[in-house]
């Protein structure tokens, strides 16, 4: 049986406004190049929250005790109901001002490198981590191939 996949977006800051139908694109995109990675024993609802430096860094110290801002967080929770079965909520937050401090550093472009944090975050819904440097390695290759196939280059050479 196919699981219905969910998304819902929320604009925090100003900034994300005249991005949002090509992002909302970009999810759409993407997961469906990713069904395989996802769960099909569970119905998946995301919430992308397009946010801002504040935020983030809040959120980030919080709950992960960094105290920084970072471009993307992901929470998920697993919940098993008795009539609607296996859900995974999944809370992403974005931060539009660590994105583009990165781009405009890297000289890259705005949706190629969202498109790399959006693959990475769903991959994170999925229980794929990179704690180590197998499981980075792993989750890596999972990140390149599936940009390849959405046409937008390797995000890991803007790195170097």
């Amino acid at each position: 049986m196919k699981r219905p996949i969910t998304f819902d977006f929320f604009c925090k800051s100003k900034k994300w406004n005249r991005r949002l139908t090509f992002i909302k694109k970009i999810f759409h995109k993407s997961m469906n190049e990713m069904l395989i990675y996802f769960d099909k024993n569970y119905f998946y609802t995301f919430n992308i929250i397009l946010s801002n430096n504040n935020e983030l860094a809040n959120l980030n110290k919080k709950y992960k005790k960094k105290n920084f801002a970072t471009d993307v967080l992901t929470f998920v929770n697993k919940i098993e109901h008795n009539k609607l079965g296996k859900i995974k909520y999944c809370d992403i937050f974005f931060s539009i001002d660590i994105i583009e401090k990165y781009i405009n550093n890297k000289n890259i472009d705005f949706y190629d490198h969202f498109n790399h944090l959006a693959i990475h975050s769903l991959l994170h819904a999925n229980g794929y981590q990179h704690s180590n440097n197998n499981d980075f390695k792993k989750m890596k290759n999972i990140e390149i191939k599936i940009m390849n196939k959405l046409g937008r280059p390797n995000p890991y050479l803007s790195y170097e």
